[in-house]
């Protein structure tokens, strides 16, 4: 299965790279750190981008960069810690958007991409197929009734969207499970 690279490019400019600075004495930083770094997708002409919320959590600086080379302050609007979103917000200035999908639309077998920022204007593409829908939780963050798993690794940072073979984001990388197999859980897109 190949993603079309007209879709893949299509899609690209509105996947953004993220920067958090969290204060040392935040209780994430223990197993997150002090500086992370994290993949959002921008969902709205207004600013408005989506994300996991472990790469935010605790953050009193955040910044977002753009393929194109631009870069903006941006500030948390929402975050969910049941699901694992968060939702940051940049200045609405002429800003490439996603579209949104239905993860209730996905079935097994359903070819599917991930795009993710592996720095400030880098990004990284992985293709695979949907190999698991149904629940997930961790100790520390996910309580999915339903999550969305797929056979490839996240080929970046944590937050990427997995998009679906129409251009629609299904889903947000929540976490490789390289531990189990190569494999990446999403959070279904209408957590959002």
């Amino acid at each position: 299965m190949d993603a079309p690279p007209e879709l893949v490019n299509g899609v690209l400019p509105a996947v953004v790279s993220i920067e958090a600075a969290v204060k040392p004495d935040h209780p994430s930083t223990v197993i997150l750190g002090t500086e992370r770094r994290g993949t959002g997708a921008i969902v709205d002409t207004g600013g408005y981008l989506l994300t996991v919320n472990y790469v935010v959590i605790g953050a009193y600086r955040l910044g977002v960069g753009l393929m194109d080379g631009r870069r903006f302050q941006a500030h948390l609007v929402a975050r969910d810690f049941d699901s694992g979103l968060a939702v940051l917000k940049i200045p609405p200035q002429d800003l490439p958007m996603v579209r949104l999908g239905s993860s209730m639309d996905v079935i097994l077998g359903q070819p599917v991409f991930l795009l993710a920022a592996t720095g400030t204007v880098e990004r990284r593409v992985a293709e695979g197929f949907i190999s698991y829908l149904g629940e997930f939780d961790t100790h520390w963050e996910y309580m999915l009734s339903k999550a969305i798993g797929v056979t490839m690794q996240n080929p970046g940072l944590g937050g990427a969207p997995l998009f679906d073979l129409a251009g629609r984001v299904v889903g947000i990388a929540a976490f490789n499970v390289s531990e189990v197999a190569r494999a990446t859980i999403a959070i279904p897109v209408e957590l959002y």
